[in-house]
């Protein structure tokens, strides 16, 4: 395995990254879905994790020179026909114009009230590592469709939530809030009662009881609430931390994880890159960012939507791979300590400057 470099043959740059490109707040007017484009890009060789340091730092140089040419070979806009997003009843459930569900990955919600036009959803199937639709990818509520992600929840037998967002950023509304603060709330043919809510200093976890009529299941809402508006969490760590609870209550062996920021598309496909791609390291010893978005974005739109959330997932999966749990509790912190700044013999450093230069590079 090829080790971290010494920091002094690194030049560490910064650079200017690209903002959230315009998204469309929807209107009762036509949605026009962009042309549907029959490029599907072009592939990239998976990476082996011993080399991806050295590959993160060489796509980092030169204005992350290397990092831009490959998320430009990802095709961006619409790629298949979204046409039942695109019918008059379906509008109004459509927060954002130009981010709609495609027809073939779309969920087909069930119709229990005698409708059979009532089946749209603004979310897709999205493909995880050896899963077909391990996970959903979905629009933040609007109020539109606020008893619909309990219609899904229930009808797909998802236990967990994954919300990216806060109901209002920079003093936008990016989601509606679609849970009870205390005791329980009905919403359609669905009763959501809250059971606890754990406050974290990055995220909340909630425990719900979901009901209708004679049945009762458990669902756990894992709300990450320090990702900042038009950006990225600043270091990956909290991220990892997050994912871990996450990981430790759904083995992803019950129906699909449902993943929603508020289009649905760049944060929530950052995350689920990160999730995927730390399985297939656990699992294969390589990671493939490029051709995992790409496969994304043919089932739902501009998954991972700038090229500073596609930057921040190697930045992040690189932490995890090479710094490992770093959350130490504090019963365990003397012993941890003294383990890593030892010398290991093994890297030619201590774990502790490891961990640094791991830090270090993120910031470049």
């Amino acid at each position: 395995m090829e080790h971290i470099p010494n920091l002094n043959q690194i030049s560490f740059i910064s650079a200017n990254i690209e903002a959230e490109p315009l998204i469309i707040p929807s209107s009762l007017n036509d949605i026009e879905c962009e042309p549907i484009y029959s490029n599907v890009g072009t592939n990239v060789p998976p990476i082996r994790v011993e080399d991806l340091w050295d590959y993160i730092k060489n796509s980092k140089d030169h204005d992350y020179g290397g990092f831009k040419r490959e998320y430009k070979l990802i095709p961006a806009g619409l790629i298949a026909s979204c046409e039942v997003a695109k019918r008059n009843e379906n509008k109004p459930k459509n927060r954002y114009g130009n981010i709609i569900a495609y027809d073939h990955t779309r969920v087909i919600l069930e119709s229990e009230n005698g409708d059979p036009t009532d089946d749209y959803i603004n979310a897709n199937y999205i493909d995880g590592y050896n899963k077909p639709r391990a996970y959903i990818a979905a629009q933040g509520p609007n109020k539109p469709t606020i008893d619909d992600i309990w219609r899904m929840m229930w009808q797909l037998n998802s236990k967990t939530i994954i919300m990216l967002t806060n109901s209002t950023e920079s003093g936008k509304k990016k989601c509606e809030q679609y849970w009870p603060d205390h005791g329980s709330e009905d919403y359609g043919n669905y009763t959501v009662q809250i059971l606890n809510t754990d406050c974290l200093p990055d995220f909340t976890i909630r425990t719900f009881l979901l009901s209708t009529v004679n049945q009762s299941k458990y669902v756990k809402q894992f709300h990450y609430t320090t990702w900042p508006d038009h950006g990225v969490p600043k270091f990956g760590n909290s991220l990892l931390l997050f994912r871990q609870k996450i990981r430790g209550f759904d083995k992803l062996d019950n129906g699909p994880v449902v993943v929603h920021c508020s289009a649905g598309v760049g944060r929530t496909g950052t995350y689920i890159s990160v999730d995927s791609q730390l399985e297939r390291a656990k699992l294969e010893g390589i990671i493939d960012v490029h051709n995992f978005v790409q496969l994304m974005r043919t089932q739902r739109v501009n998954m991972v939507q700038t090229l500073e959330q596609y930057i921040f997932v190697y930045d992040c999966l690189l932490e995890a791979l090479i710094c490992g749990e770093t959350t130490i509790p504090i019963v365990n912190y003397q012993h941890v300590y003294r383990d890593i700044v030892q010398y290991d013999q093994n890297i030619g450093k201590s774990k502790l400057d490891e961990q640094f230069e791991v830090f270090k590079l993120s910031l470049a």
